[in-house]
């Protein structure tokens, strides 16, 4: 492939060689035609695939993507959690108990998270949040507690991460939550400036216990 100067020389040299007439005229027109398949030759070719409900999803918004460890490709849409092996789509809610059901089928499914510490996938609703355990092919609910260890309606979760410590951090409409493994909960932080009451978009824990916490209402660094 020509480079960025062999290109403006060979240019050039076109430029020069176009004012020529006869076999000149000749030589001009095939290193132009040289030129253009060298520039053409590095450009790479995509092939793209389209799926949608005929196919098996649930529903053709689709806002979260994610791979597990075991390969399986999940997509949480507008209406429910889906599952894609490669063949076919599982979509779940229709066999869990009634208070998953309640968090899956139909669910407005907005977050993915794989937690690949303890190998689990998260997710993450309008309805609230659960956690796909693959060894029981099951979910399992968990409450967000106030400090006074009373649980608040309707907890969107936006966004989780996990900090270098390994604390599991989620940002809700109701503010930051951090995983506790004694309460097998998620608590509610309470950093400066009321940031319980925003809501969080996006989390990133830094080194040494920051985390940038993006917000409704602008960007906030916390220490954990």
């Amino acid at each position: 492939q020509v480079n960025f100067e062999g290109k403006r020389f060979l240019l050039s040299f076109l430029s020069t060689m176009g004012k020529s007439v006869g076999r000149h005229t000749s030589i001009s027109f095939l290193l132009l035609l040289a030129l253009c398949i060298s520039s053409l030759h590095g450009q790479e070719s995509f092939t793209f695939g389209h799926i949608d409900s005929k196919q098996g999803l649930s529903q053709n918004s689709v806002f979260a993507v994610i791979q597990d460890d075991d390969g399986f490709m999940w997509f949480g849409t507008r209406n429910g959690l889906n599952r894609f092996d490669g063949h076919r789509f599982r979509v779940f809610g229709q066999e869990e108990s009634a208070e998953i059901s309640q968090n899956l089928s139909g669910a407005d499914i907005r977050t993915l998270y794989y937690d690949s510490h303890i190998q689990k996938l998260w997710v993450c609703s309008l309805n609230g949040m659960l956690q796909y355990r693959p060894s029981t092919d099951d979910f399992r609910s968990f409450p967000f507690l106030h400090a006074s260890k009373t649980s608040p309606q309707n907890v969107s979760v936006n966004c989780l991460h996990r900090d270098p410590s390994g604390t599991l951090w989620a940002g809700t409409r109701n503010g930051l939550y951090r995983w506790d493994e004694r309460e097998a909960a998620f608590l509610l932080c309470l950093p400066p400036r009321n940031i319980d009451k925003f809501e969080i978009k996006a989390i990133y824990p830094a080194k040494e216990g920051w985390i940038w916490i993006g917000t409704n209402k602008g960007l906030f660094k916390f220490q954990s």
